[in-house]
């Protein structure tokens, strides 16, 4: 880690809190990729999503949708079954 650290310009403490916060950003990212994927594709309700995805509290993933989308899973769900509908059964422009 020293070595990196050198490299970088940066302490081996500061590194390792980039690195963490790096992977909590991807893991973070891939789980709204999940998510998005599921309520476009599933037939699942919101709930039965949050659940699948390890969240015990539903209000806690609609949050958690929120802080890193912009807008509640409701609201995206209802999105992209308009997008669909008005645009001949595609998610493309």
């Amino acid at each position: 880690m020293q070595f990196y650290a050198d490299k970088l310009g940066l302490s081996a403490k500061r590194l390792n809190q980039v690195l963490n916060a790096t992977s909590i950003q991807l893991l973070h990212d891939r789980l709204i990729l999940e998510a998005k994927r599921q309520i476009i594709h599933s037939e699942n309700s919101i709930k039965e999503i949050a659940w699948v995805l390890g969240f015990k509290d539903r209000p806690y993933f609609s949050r958690f949708f929120k802080v890193h989308t912009g807008q509640t899973p409701e609201a995206f769900q209802k999105h992209v079954k308009y997008h669909v509908e008005t645009l001949q059964n595609t998610l493309v422009s």
